[in-house]
């Protein structure tokens, strides 16, 4: 049994791109079983994390901390928009 993640965030291109940019050093390095996408249309950025249920409480975690920089890095981004 596997265990999917989505998140959907929507917002203009500068704030997206600096989400990404912050984003990228988190995408290299996950622990074993779990896989890490993200995607970026126009106007919305996909995440989706990835493993099975053993590694239930490492996906939350990760999401917990994408969560966390979005929010961080969408605040500072936002101040000088």
């Amino acid at each position: 049994m596997r265990i999917k993640v989505e998140i959907k965030l929507n917002g203009n291109s500068a704030q997206l791109s600096s989400l990404m940019r912050a984003l990228e050093p988190d995408n290299v390095g996950l622990p074993e079983g779990i896989k890490l996408e993200i995607k970026m249309t126009e106007g919305q950025m996909n995440i989706t994390a990835e493993g099975d249920t053993s590694t239930i409480p490492t996906i939350l975690n990760t999401i917990d901390e994408i969560l966390s920089l979005a929010k961080s890095t969408l605040d500072a981004v936002e101040d000088k928009i």
